[in-house]
């Protein structure tokens, strides 16, 4: 249709000329105004085409590798069911013998398989969402069907692994736990959700009642890892199990370090839809002062910075208290600042951390004159004590509190910065990604053209893939340099969370392998093609010279033998017939070829 109206519109400029001759002045002037508009809108459209061809794309790419993965997983769950019933007998009994046999690869088909388990059900979600009602029915179906065959297959392998490891009851009792706090990490981390099925009032309800369970899984964080290092000193425990404890608590502190950071937000924000929805005054629910506490800094709040005024300083016994007091809120910050972890890459986020981090700085200030009423009251009781002791532990207590306000005062200074560099470096970093999706997209729409015309000549195919080669080669300083780019910060910023850097960086560079790739195949598909194209010509110029000297033989042959007849074939036509019968064959060879 494109291609169509395009025909049409180059006809029109090129009946430009000859129609503005013929025109009047105020009409060649409205031709003229006409013609820019025109333009203007086939512009238009040709742009809001290729944007909608590249989200196209992508979606195509998306469900691609969903269908990739859905088959993937099925295929290891339907391995992974025989792997099981091998090791029971024919009356349902379990053999311990036989169960061992496959227990550690099915333990690690588990590990390596639980990253694309996750990925497939948020992204089918997502993609459940675009489809039509009776699509997207099915395709939930489906995805159920697998979550269960993976419930039952999970829970049958840790149910051996216990069964086999029974003597470790430490282990187990470890196992057990760690995988009751990843299930309810993962509930609380889909109740922060959005849940298009839900109303604001369920998703705050569902929250609530697992934010007032963070006491008691906080202890159970505490237990694993203290834990964790006796657990993992046993010799029974392979290297590749000890790796996969410590790889799967060491992700779960950081997912409930994150909770920690965004639950309170998230609280407020479905707090404010339901407050508007029903027009009443918002009141905080029962476990709401719990992660208040919990994420006192971290949060931001003006009301919570309120709700910690200066403490008046006015009797000797107070110091002590206000020491302990002081000490207690900058660990609070030195815990923020380690647990404050960030998204590299996310400009919004950076963003907003920074003006936390500019209120705790603000905190800081505010409380400085309570440092110096300490110092001031420290200074009053050891002139009036006349005990040295006394003096040498009021300094020594004075002494560790500036240090940890110095130290803690230069740790939100250093993480300012360190957070301004990273917004510079990813807004940078972004700006890059959208010009390598653009430019990958627009060459693969390139490619995808000239695979549309296979009739053209060879030689203006090769000649027209050289020139994508050639423009493929001069753009690899752009990858490069995004390459550089991202990688500096995976280093730069290895403390925060690089998954969206490293992520999109490895699937960019699969794209670009796999364009120039398919670049290259084609490239010596072409050249093929072409050398055969030669050889065939070759051919078929040897066969036209043979089939003329034939004609001249035949003709001398058939001038002998009206002269003098003879009785049986001479040896110059058993050797023409043979010669003949060769070059049949040839060319037959040619013919199939061609």
């Amino acid at each position: 249709m494109l291609d169509k109206l395009g025909d049409q519109i180059a006809i029109i400029h090129e009946k430009q000329p000859d129609v503005i001759l013929e025109a009047s002045g105020p009409e060649a002037m409205q031709i003229g105004d006409s013609l820019t508009q025109l333009n203007a809108e086939w512009d238009r459209i040709n742009r809001m085409y290729n944007d909608r061809k590249c989200c196209f794309d992508k979606s195509v790419e998306e469900w691609r590798q969903f269908h990739c993965d859905l088959n993937d997983l099925s295929q290891w769950l339907t391995e992974a069911e025989g792997l099981l019933a091998e090791a029971h007998t024919t009356d349902g009994r379990l053999t311990t013998e036989a169960a061992k046999i496959h227990q550690q690869e099915l333990e690690d088909g588990v590990s390596s398989h639980q990253a694309s388990f996750s990925a497939l059900n948020s992204t089918g979600e997502g993609i459940i969402q675009k489809l039509t009602t009776t699509d997207g029915s099915f395709l939930k179906e489906k995805l159920a069907g697998l979550n269960k065959r993976w419930k039952t297959i999970t829970a049958e392998i840790m149910e051996r692994q216990q069964r086999l490891r029974g003597e470790n009851e430490q282990l187990i009792n470890f196992t057990r736990k760690l995988e009751e706090f990843s299930c309810w990490m993962e509930n609380i981390e889909n109740a922060q959700g959005e849940k298009p099925t839900m109303s604001h009032e369920e998703s705050l309800q569902e929250l609530m009642g697992l934010i007032e369970e963070m006491d008691t899984q906080g202890e159970k964080l505490k237990w694993l890892n203290r834990n964790e290092p006796e657990v993992l000193s046993n010799e029974n425990i392979g290297p590749q199990e000890r790796e996969n404890i410590s790889d799967r608590l060491r992700i779960l502190n950081i997912k409930w370090k994150r909770v920690l950071r965004e639950a309170p937000n998230r609280v407020r924000e479905l707090e404010t839809h339901v407050h508007q929805l029903h027009l009443v005054p918002q009141t905080k629910p029962p476990g709401y002062p719990v992660l208040q506490k919990m994420v006192l800094v971290s949060s931001g709040s003006e009301n919570l910075v309120q709700a910690q005024p200066v403490l008046e300083i006015s009797a000797p016994a107070d110091l002590d208290k206000t020491t302990t007091e002081l000490a207690d809120w900058l660990a609070l910050i030195d815990q923020m600042l380690k647990s404050n972890i960030v998204t590299v890459g996310n400009a919004e986020e950076i963003n907003r951390t920074i003006a936390r981090m500019k209120i705790t700085k603000e905190d800081l200030e505010h409380r400085h004159p309570q440092l110096d009423s300490v110092f001031t009251l420290a200074q009053n009781l050891k002139n009036k004590t006349s005990s040295s002791d006394v003096r040498t532990a009021i300094t020594e207590k004075l002494e560790k509190l500036k240090n940890q306000w110095d130290n803690t005062q230069h740790g939100v200074e250093i993480r300012q910065q360190q957070l301004r560099r990273m917004l510079s470096d990813s807004m940078k970093w972004d700006d890059q990604k959208q010009d390598m999706e653009n430019f990958i997209g627009q060459y693969e729409l390139h490619l995808h053209a000239l695979l549309q015309n296979p009739k053209e000549k060879l030689t203006k195919q090769i000649s027209e893939n050289k020139m994508l080669l050639q423009d493929l080669d001069k753009a690899a300083t752009k990858m490069n340099s995004f390459n550089d780019l991202s990688n500096k910060l995976l280093q730069d910023y290895s403390g925060d969370d690089t998954r969206k850097v490293k992520e999109i960086m490895d699937h960019l560079n699969t794209s670009w392998i796999n364009l120039k790739q398919r670049t290259c195949n084609r490239q010596n598909a072409l050249e093929a093609d072409l050398k055969t194209m030669h050889a065939l010509l070759k051919d078929l110029e040897s066969f036209l010279k043979w089939l003329q000297e034939a004609e001249a033989t035949v003709n001398v042959l058939a001038d002998a033998s009206q002269r003098e007849p003879a009785a049986q074939e001479s040896l110059a036509e058993r050797e023409l017939k043979k010669q003949m019968e060769v070059a049949l064959d040839k060319w037959c060879l040619v013919l199939t070829v061609v």
